[in-house]
């Protein structure tokens, strides 16, 4: 009721790629993956507000991560702070003699509803039998895509059902993990399977898949 006009949409996802051995929660001290836990675990934060009223600028989540808000813009973002940073840096450089190898790292997957790649590499990431790429009037020349607001579960069945080794689901997993005709082929039913079990509509039950791996 009154949400008609509303979809859920995904802004940011930031994944932590952690490659060092050692179990989460007890690890030794003095490696980075005591100091992600640590980070990770410190949850005093800070809140949104200060004497004066909502803070301008952002705020910490935790020791990890805090948002930055733009109040004219009514937008926030993801970031990384600087401490967790100094652990996992973003896209270090291929390692070589001069350049070690990173044990850590972080990835931007989906920034501000887009999906970042390097040049010559895949999307990190893409949502599936999503409403953008459903023709909201197929019929005629001018061929608009569904804004999520327009769809419904109907909409989405029907995409699903369409879904074969051409589709943007196909491409996307044959891009990862070879052209080949049962990545094409796996694509279709592991769409469709995740629309059966979470009955998608395209505005606020939607399904992402993220890219595993990191060039």
């Amino acid at each position: 009721r009154n949400t008609i006009d509303y979809t859920m949409e995904l802004d940011d996802v930031i994944t932590l790629h952690l490659m060092e051995d050692g179990d989460a929660g007890t690890a030794a001290t003095n490696t980075k993956e005591a100091e992600v836990v640590r980070l990770l675990n410190d949850v005093a934060g800070e809140d949104n507000t200060d004497s004066t009223g909502l803070i301008t600028e952002g705020y910490k989540l935790n020791g990890a991560f805090y948002f930055t808000v733009n109040r004219a813009m009514n937008t926030a973002s993801l970031e990384p702070t600087d401490e967790l940073l100094a652990v996992c840096p973003f896209n270090p450089p291929r390692p070589d003699n001069s350049v070690s190898l990173e044990s850590c790292i972080l990835r931007r997957d989906v920034q501000k509803r887009g999906y970042p790649s390097r040049t010559g590499a895949e999307d990190t990431a893409m949502e599936i039998l999503a409403a953008s790429r459903i023709d909201s009037d197929a019929a005629t020349e001018n061929v608009q895509p569904t804004l999520p607001q327009n769809c419904d579960e109907a909409m989405i069945d029907t995409a699903a059902e369409e879904l074969d080794e051409t589709s943007e689901e196909s491409e996307f997993l044959a891009r990862i993990f070879g052209d080949n005709d049962y990545a094409k082929a796996l694509a279709p039913d592991f769409a469709r399977a995740i629309h059966e079990r979470y009955a998608l509509n395209g505005r606020f039950r939607r399904a992402f898949w993220i890219n595993p791996g990191y060039e």
